[in-house]
């Protein structure tokens, strides 16, 4: 009995090595390996508000559009949706989604957070912090995914300032 034992374990490890050797042989080490992730470049630039308008009293919704440069070039504009829940003491927390659209017409949109510490002492200006999620895109972005990390500094009623961003774009081969 222990002899037939042996036999189909050795049965069972030849044929799971000569499965995972056809395997890497044919569809290469990444096939076996695990998912292969796609190619991402990396990106980054300014949103210039162009425009930001708070769509309640509370202050509590607000939408905002801006213009995308890149290497010193307009490459673009942005529209987004806020959802903003205030902290007290200057704190904001956000919840909002981008939409990008390039000259070339491609799109890409974002689901994101953030948050948003207001200035006591310069009344409109915040320094934003967020992460991007880029989910879907269209045109030369479509199926687009990545991770956009924005900083810096705007005032919401001048719309003087800017927010910076970068991190990875994704797309599908």
């Amino acid at each position: 009995m222990q002899l037939i034992r042996i036999r189909a374990l050795t049965i069972c490890k030849r044929a799971l090595i000569s499965a995972w050797t056809f395997l890497t042989f044919t569809y290469g080490h990444d096939t076996v390996a695990g998912p292969v992730n796609p190619p991402c470049s990396e990106i980054s630039g300014r949103f210039v508000f162009t425009a930001f308008t708070f769509l309640n009293g509370e202050g509590t919704e607000a939408t905002g559009d801006a213009e995308i440069w890149i290497d010193g070039k307009l490459v673009g504009h942005a529209h987004a949706h806020y959802f903003i829940d205030r902290k007290g003491n200057g704190v904001n927390q956000a919840t909002f989604s981008h939409d990008w659209t390039f000259l070339d017409g491609s799109t890409i949109h974002s689901e994101d957070q953030g948050v948003v510490l207001l200035d006591s002492k310069n009344p409109g200006w915040g320094r934003i912090n967020s992460r991007l999620h880029l989910v879907s895109g269209t045109g030369l972005l479509a199926g687009a995914t990545g991770l956009v990390h924005t900083h810096g500094e705007a005032n919401l009623f001048t719309l003087e300032g800017g927010i910076d961003f970068k991190g990875q774009i994704c797309l599908p081969e």
